[in-house]
């Protein structure tokens, strides 16, 4: 693959991360709904990279580094959500089942999981 051409995906990909961000952010169910669309495809456009055709170019090394800035910001943003998403069942969970002999609060039924369907 061509340095111009490889960049030109990492660049790609890196929008399509910008996109997942900026849903992760609004947090609707319809965004959250889209951004599990564009993370999967912003995956399978890396997963078409063949790692013996990245070469050294400046474009490519600088594409890069953007995607993997990118990558960084997705990770803190979903990390955010699933925190929060812990501690909602935790405070759920002390609501309806009380706590637990150690001072914690009970789990929910289903309260520790996130799950996405595409």
């Amino acid at each position: 693959m061509a340095p111009e051409h490889l960049a030109s995906r990492l660049r790609a990909a890196a929008e399509r991360l910008d996109g997942v961000c900026a849903e992760l952010v609004a947090a609707t169910p319809e965004a959250l709904d889209r951004c599990a669309g564009r993370l999967e495809s912003a995956c399978q456009e890396l997963a078409e990279i063949s790692p013996a055709s990245v070469g050294d170019s400046a474009a490519t090394l600088a594409a890069a580094r953007q995607f993997h800035a990118k990558i960084r910001r997705t990770r803190r943003l979903l990390d955010g959500i699933w925190r929060f998403h812990e501690r909602w069942g935790q405070m759920l969970g002390a609501q309806t089942g009380g706590y637990l002999a150690g001072g914690k609060a009970a789990l929910t039924p289903g309260g520790s999981r996130l799950s996405w369907s595409g």
